[in-house]
């Protein structure tokens, strides 16, 4: 069955005119409608269209739906290159199947289709748009196409059945409120190339246990971690080589937290921009590890009362880092020179601070006499 609407704008209707058609009839979203899918024109001398629906609602589409590569209406065969902004928006669709064809979909394509559990998005996308699967509470697993560079604002906030997902490598931007109130999600990676992850990107993820930064996410602000009530293992890594100047910035004010956060692991060449202390709010950790080979010596971890261990790279001056927390219990270097600290009683044993006596030294075994 097809059929076709008298157009938005008159504009159109001249490209309806090329195609042998004339309309007067009511205003829609759409172009033309070929076996209960709805298209809207996007070049004609291309013959490319869009997948969009009736009236500005998905709703009618239900069940497994199929978009085709190529339609065919009056005698003209279209690519399908694109689903249009809000095309499947309040949709009963349970399954969307999607072809090698489309490139782009558009701002909230599928948000608020309840029934949706699983999306595969074919190799071929390149591009989303915001707010794509927003209120999707049944989706439980996305797969991406691996040509995505960016995750746009809200892309699933409120799917709170998402249990699992893989960023892919490519993307180097992720939007405000990106995963907002994912209540399922329990570990993500956020790859090498993120350069920033957006405003509350994280806020309500409540079953998030482990989050790693990539190499390239420098900046948390205030709220980064807000909200993670669940997390206890956090990753920062940052490149082996950098060029000047680099620092991870923890802008402004300490990051606000309820996380129970235990493992913090810093990667190497964790430098300071604002803040002086980042992690004030935190008083859970029980290991902090450091790759790191120098930190400023404004960057502090004052007050972690809990803390057991530390385990520091090839760091050459701990400066002031650990003063103000009680006694650690175990101390890992490894370096096989003993770092300087600018805060230690004696000069010549770095560890001399009340914050290490009651500590164990563990060095390596070639070392040990430069340590004693």
């Amino acid at each position: 069955m097809q059929k076709y609407s008298g157009m938005k704008q008159k504009i159109l209707s001249l490209t309806f005119l090329m195609l042998g058609l004339l309309s007067e009839q009511e205003t829609f979203a759409y172009d033309f409608e070929v076996n209960g899918m709805y298209y809207s024109i996007i070049s004609l001398p291309d013959l490319t269209v869009s997948v969009t629906n009736a009236d500005g609602s998905g709703a009618i589409y239900t069940g497994t739906v199929t978009i085709p590569a190529q339609v065919t209406f009056r005698d003209k065969t279209f690519d399908v290159i694109s689903i249009s902004n809000y095309a499947f928006n309040g949709s009963s669709a349970s399954q969307v199947n999607i072809p090698l064809s489309v490139k782009t979909i558009g701002n909230a394509a599928f948000s608020n289709s309840k029934l949706l559990e699983s999306f595969s998005m074919p190799e071929s996308v390149e591009s989303i748009g915001t707010s794509l699967f927003s209120g999707c509470t049944s989706l439980k697993s996305i797969k991406f196409s691996s040509k995505l560079t960016k995750i746009p604002d809200r892309t699933f906030s409120n799917c709170n059945q998402l249990e699992s997902l893989t960023i892919p490598d490519e993307v180097t931007f992720i939007g405000d409120y990106a995963f907002e109130n994912c209540t399922r999600i329990k570990i993500l990676v956020v790859p090498d190339k993120v350069s920033g992850i957006g405003y509350r990107c994280l806020s309500g993820m409540s079953s998030l246990n482990s989050l790693t930064l990539g190499k390239k996410c420098y900046s948390l602000d205030q709220y980064s971690l807000s909200g993670l009530t669940a997390l206890k293992e956090l990753i920062i890594s940052v490149p082996d080589k950098y060029e000047y100047p680099y620092n991870i910035s923890f802008d402004l004010m300490p990051l606000s937290s309820d996380a129970p956060i235990e493992h913090l692991f810093l990667g190497k060449q964790l430098g300071y921009r604002s803040g002086r202390y980042p992690f004030k709010n935190i008083k859970t950790f029980k290991n902090i590890e450091f790759a790191t080979s120098s930190i400023h010596e404004d960057f502090s971890f004052y007050g972690l009362n809990d803390l057991e261990s530390i385990s520091f790279g090839t760091m050459k001056d701990i400066n002031k880092t650990f003063v103000g927390n009680n006694a650690i219990r175990n101390v890992y270097c490894h370096s096989t020179e003993p770092p300087t600290f600018s805060a230690a009683t004696d000069k010549n044993n770095v560890f001399s601070s009340s914050t290490y006596l009651e500590g164990t030294l563990y060095v390596p075994s070639e070392s040990i006499q430069l340590y004693t």
